[in-house]
């Protein structure tokens, strides 16, 4: 039926869902792999999670962060899903716990240790 639901302006909209993700979902945990990672003026944190599938924007503070974090690693993030204005969809990380190695890390490390078997890192051939 056309024309019987309501019509919201776009920041309207943005936040009858913002209300709506904070009644049904306060705070969401998910596991996945780190990639993307970047901090910004010594105070922001941004990266993706991800899976095989599908990847999500997340967002923090430095101080938030325990313990080192870079692409590759497997964590579970605690966080609230926010619809931004400008950036769309994110999760506004409350917390993050390492839980492994993901498939970008394991692939890094075993292209190293080729390399390292070949010999690329030796001594000799450093300029």
């Amino acid at each position: 039926m056309l024309g019987q639901d309501p019509v919201f302006s776009v920041s309207d909209a943005i936040s009858v869902l913002n209300q709506t993700l904070e009644y049904a979902y306060p705070t969401i945990q998910i596991e996945g792999e780190i990639s993307e990672f970047r901090v910004s003026k010594n105070k922001w944190v941004y990266f993706d999670i991800k899976d095989d599938e599908s990847k999500i924007r997340c967002f923090g503070l430095v101080f938030q962060l325990t313990t080192p974090i870079e692409d590759g690693m497997k964590v579970l993030v605690i966080a609230r899903p926010r619809l931004h204005n400008l950036y769309g969809f994110s999760l506004n990380i409350l917390s993050i716990k390492p839980v492994g190695e993901g498939s970008i890390k394991k692939s890094q490390d075993l292209l190293k240790a080729k390399l390292e078997k070949e010999g690329l890192f030796s001594d000799e051939r450093k300029r």
